[in-house]
Protein backbone atom coordinates (compact mmCIF):
# COMPACT_ATOMS: atom_id res chain seq x y z
CA UNK A 1 0.00 0.00 0.00
CA UNK A 2 1.40 3.44 -0.73
CA UNK A 3 0.08 7.34 0.79
CA UNK A 4 1.34 10.22 -0.97
CA UNK A 5 1.48 13.03 1.69
CA UNK A 6 0.59 16.87 0.02
CA UNK A 7 2.24 19.08 2.74
CA UNK A 8 -0.17 22.12 2.36
CA UNK A 9 -0.26 25.37 4.23
CA UNK A 10 -3.01 26.94 3.69
CA UNK A 11 -7.03 25.91 2.23
CA UNK A 12 -6.63 27.06 -1.39
CA UNK A 13 -3.89 24.72 -1.77
CA UNK A 14 -6.03 21.60 -0.22
CA UNK A 15 -8.92 22.70 -2.85
CA UNK A 16 -6.22 22.76 -5.98
CA UNK A 17 -4.79 19.34 -4.94
CA UNK A 18 -8.04 17.65 -4.35
CA UNK A 19 -8.99 18.22 -7.64
CA UNK A 20 -5.69 18.21 -9.78
CA UNK A 21 -5.51 14.85 -8.40
CA UNK A 22 -9.32 14.17 -9.00
CA UNK A 23 -8.95 15.03 -12.60
CA UNK A 24 -5.64 13.06 -13.06
CA UNK A 25 -7.38 9.75 -12.20
CA UNK A 26 -10.84 10.98 -14.75
CA UNK A 27 -8.62 11.28 -17.50
CA UNK A 28 -6.84 7.90 -16.87
CA UNK A 29 -10.17 6.28 -16.30
CA UNK A 30 -9.20 4.89 -13.22
CA UNK A 31 -11.77 4.61 -10.70
CA UNK A 32 -11.37 7.35 -7.81
CA UNK A 33 -12.79 7.28 -4.24
CA UNK A 34 -13.14 10.48 -2.22
CA UNK A 35 -13.77 9.75 1.29
CA UNK A 36 -14.79 12.49 3.68
CA UNK A 37 -15.39 12.25 6.94
CA UNK A 38 -19.45 13.61 6.96
CA UNK A 39 -22.35 14.94 5.03
CA UNK A 40 -21.45 18.22 4.62
CA UNK A 41 -17.79 17.59 4.20
CA UNK A 42 -19.31 15.52 0.88
CA UNK A 43 -21.34 18.58 -0.07
CA UNK A 44 -18.41 20.85 0.14
CA UNK A 45 -16.54 18.18 -1.83
CA UNK A 46 -19.22 17.91 -4.36
CA UNK A 47 -19.31 21.34 -5.14
CA UNK A 48 -15.88 21.44 -5.36
CA UNK A 49 -15.46 19.22 -8.23
CA UNK A 50 -18.70 21.03 -10.02
CA UNK A 51 -17.13 24.32 -9.86
CA UNK A 52 -12.80 24.38 -9.68
CA UNK A 53 -11.60 25.24 -12.45
CA UNK A 54 -14.28 27.12 -13.39
CA UNK A 55 -14.22 26.24 -17.19
CA UNK A 56 -14.55 22.63 -16.85
CA UNK A 57 -16.17 20.23 -14.06
CA UNK A 58 -15.53 16.80 -13.19
CA UNK A 59 -18.73 14.08 -12.95
CA UNK A 60 -19.15 13.05 -10.12
CA UNK A 61 -21.42 11.39 -7.09
CA UNK A 62 -22.10 11.53 -3.34
CA UNK A 63 -23.27 7.85 -2.25
CA UNK A 64 -22.57 5.94 0.40
CA UNK A 65 -24.19 2.73 -1.33
CA UNK A 66 -22.30 0.70 -4.58
CA UNK A 67 -22.37 2.71 -7.63
CA UNK A 68 -20.06 2.35 -10.92
CA UNK A 69 -19.19 5.87 -11.25
CA UNK A 70 -15.58 6.56 -11.96
CA UNK A 71 -15.75 8.79 -9.56
CA UNK A 72 -17.46 8.57 -6.29
CA UNK A 73 -17.55 10.88 -2.93
CA UNK A 74 -18.42 9.17 0.42
CA UNK A 75 -18.70 9.50 4.46
CA UNK A 76 -19.24 5.96 4.06
CA UNK A 77 -16.31 3.47 5.43
CA UNK A 78 -16.80 1.04 2.19
CA UNK A 79 -15.15 1.15 -0.97
CA UNK A 80 -18.48 2.05 -2.62
CA UNK A 81 -16.90 2.26 -6.60
CA UNK A 82 -14.73 -0.23 -6.22
CA UNK A 83 -11.85 2.30 -6.47
CA UNK A 84 -7.35 1.49 -6.73
CA UNK A 85 -7.15 5.35 -5.62
CA UNK A 86 -8.33 7.43 -3.08
CA UNK A 87 -8.24 10.15 -1.31
CA UNK A 88 -8.54 10.50 2.31
CA UNK A 89 -10.46 13.32 3.65
CA UNK A 90 -10.94 11.20 6.61
CA UNK A 91 -10.14 12.13 10.47
CA UNK A 92 -8.41 9.12 11.14
CA UNK A 93 -5.65 7.19 8.64
CA UNK A 94 -7.32 4.62 5.74
CA UNK A 95 -6.12 1.16 6.84
CA UNK A 96 -6.38 -2.40 6.01
CA UNK A 97 -8.56 -1.20 2.23
CA UNK A 98 -8.42 -2.55 -1.23
CA UNK A 99 -5.88 0.62 -1.61
CA UNK A 100 -3.43 1.08 -4.46
CA UNK A 101 -2.58 4.47 -3.65
CA UNK A 102 -4.43 6.78 -0.79
CA UNK A 103 -3.57 10.41 -0.73
CA UNK A 104 -3.86 12.53 2.14
CA UNK A 105 -2.57 16.10 3.64
CA UNK A 106 -0.05 16.84 5.53
CA UNK A 107 -1.58 19.43 7.06
CA UNK A 108 -0.29 22.80 7.90
CA UNK A 109 -3.46 24.96 7.87
CA UNK A 110 -4.32 24.61 11.98
CA UNK A 111 -2.49 23.28 15.04
CA UNK A 112 -5.54 20.90 15.26
CA UNK A 113 -5.31 19.48 11.62
CA UNK A 114 -1.49 19.42 11.76
CA UNK A 115 -2.39 16.66 15.13
CA UNK A 116 -4.58 15.01 12.74
CA UNK A 117 -2.13 14.46 10.25
CA UNK A 118 0.41 13.34 12.51
CA UNK A 119 -2.02 10.62 13.89
CA UNK A 120 -2.84 9.73 10.91
CA UNK A 121 0.38 9.64 9.51
CA UNK A 122 1.36 7.35 12.40
CA UNK A 123 -1.30 4.86 11.45
CA UNK A 124 -0.09 4.62 8.48
CA UNK A 125 3.53 3.46 9.29
CA UNK A 126 2.55 1.53 11.89
CA UNK A 127 0.37 -0.61 8.76
CA UNK A 128 3.65 -0.65 7.31
CA UNK A 129 2.00 1.53 4.24
CA UNK A 130 5.11 3.15 1.96
CA UNK A 131 5.06 6.70 2.22
CA UNK A 132 5.78 9.22 -0.26
CA UNK A 133 6.06 13.11 0.16
CA UNK A 134 4.97 14.87 -3.38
Amino acid sequence: MRVILFSVKNSLEKLRKIVQVTRFHYRKKHKFLIQVSDEKSAKFVDNLLWEMPEESFLPHEITNSATKQCIAITNSKENVNEAKYVFNLWHSPLIFKPYKVIYDFEDGTSEYKRNLSIQRISGYKEANYSIESA
